[in-house]
């Protein structure tokens, strides 16, 4: 059985909440983390890591709409984030393209336009090069796990 907690970069410490997760984990769980994509080209938000203190966003921390964000997290920055907080990257995964979401004032051709064309759209997105789904896509989706205890 594997445990999960859910994270999101409107915490002004990302890094200590994941940290936190990890102790909550038993070794060999894993950890499920949604994030919005900081290289999408539409965020204007700093990067984490660029962030000298981030405690000057605690007052603003965890709002429940979408402008509780404060900063965004980049895949560079998740493997220095998994190792500070003793967990593994299985895997990172984008998704959610601008057109299915709505975004871009795309909204209305998800209307006329058929479902299968918009599966299609969304099949040839996942196979652009990796550099230009980082900018595409604007959600991560990354799972941890917690190493299992070496036995000795």
């Amino acid at each position: 059985m594997c445990s999960s907690r859910k994270s999101s970069n409107n915490v002004a410490h990302p890094d200590d909440f994941l940290a936190k997760a990890a102790q909550l984990v038993r070794p060999g769980g894993h950890i499920i983390m949604t994030t919005p994509n900081g290289a999408y080209f539409r965020n204007p938000l700093p990067k984490f890591s660029a962030t000298a203190d981030p405690s000057i966003y605690e007052a603003g921390q965890s709002k429940p709409d979408a402008d509780g964000h404060i900063f965004l997290l980049h895949q560079k920055e998740i493997p220095v984030l998994a190792k500070a907080a003793g967990l593994e990257v299985c895997e990172v995964r984008l998704s959610i393209n601008p057109l299915l979401k709505g975004a871009l004032r795309l909204s209305v051709l998800l209307l006329w336009l058929p479902g299968a064309l918009v599966q299609f759209i969304e099949s040839v997105a996942h196979r652009l090069p990796p550099k230009l789904q980082n900018t595409l896509f604007m959600q991560m989706v990354v799972l941890f796990k917690k190493p299992a205890l070496q036995s000795t």
